[in-house]
């Protein structure tokens, strides 16, 4: 995985795992590079980051049956921080993940947990979805529009981020005809939280965290809301 564990200290704190604390400080920042959805076989690094100077970083997979991965941190100008390598990634590198922080002289404390983070990895060993069609550029205020992705693959499940953000993301059912499939994703009302851009993914009910390769990206524009207050005479 390109991170080393350190023995000694998940011995550590195995031992200390009734009376560890915690919430003591705020919590880091994890992101990841080149971003969440990475290429089977590719390689991504989890960036946590802390505007404390903390002396240790530790990254915790929710899906992965494995001790948490530690690094010392690395401090600069405004905090401290840790990337944690990972690579060649395969499909048991998908899930969600955070992130921690403590000093090491007290190493039972530590900080609020960061953000869950989650990773998809996406293949390359099955077609990708042909199209994401929509009949309009500009979403309509408060009405409900139908996004269509459709391939050429059986998939069992498409996916829908927005702005390549996962958590939250729609899921639809494919519906298969003819070695096709296809599934619709209903947006609505609309609200100028869903501008944005589109991609859709495939994904196959054997191997739930494996994406297919993305979609073209399809742009929609958000509904325009007037500002009411240019209608307003002074009394």
């Amino acid at each position: 995985l390109g991170v080393t564990v350190v023995p000694a200290l998940l011995v550590a704190l195995c031992k200390l795992t009734m009376s560890m604390f915690l919430g003591v400080y705020r919590k880091p920042s994890l992101s990841a590079q080149p971003g969440p959805l990475v290429k089977s076989e590719g390689n991504m690094t989890l960036h946590c980051r802390s505007e404390i100077q903390f002396g240790s970083f530790v990254l915790h997979s929710e899906e992965l049956s494995k001790a948490p991965w530690h690094l010392p941190g690395q401090p600069h100008r405004e905090g401290s921080h840790a990337n944690f390598i990972m690579g060649p990634v395969t499909a048991a590198h998908a899930g969600t993940y955070r992130c921690f922080g403590f000093l090491n002289h007290s190493f039972y404390e530590w900080s609020t947990p960061s953000d869950l983070l989650d990773i998809m990895i996406t293949g390359e060993n099955v077609l990708l979805p042909s199209s994401l069609g929509y009949r309009q550029g500009v979403l309509r205020l408060g009405k409900h529009d139908t996004l269509s992705c459709c391939s050429e693959s059986n998939f069992d499940v498409y996916h829908l981020p927005r702005d390549g953000q996962l958590r939250g993301h729609q899921l639809a059912e494919g519906q298969r005809h003819d070695g096709a499939s296809w599934a619709h994703f209903l947006l609505g009302p609309a609200k100028p939280a869903l501008g944005g851009t589109y991609i859709c993914h495939g994904s196959f009910d054997s191997s739930p965290c494996e994406w297919s390769g993305p979609s073209d990206p399809l742009y929609l524009s958000a509904p325009f809301i007037p500002n009411l207050s240019c209608f307003l005479s002074s009394s």
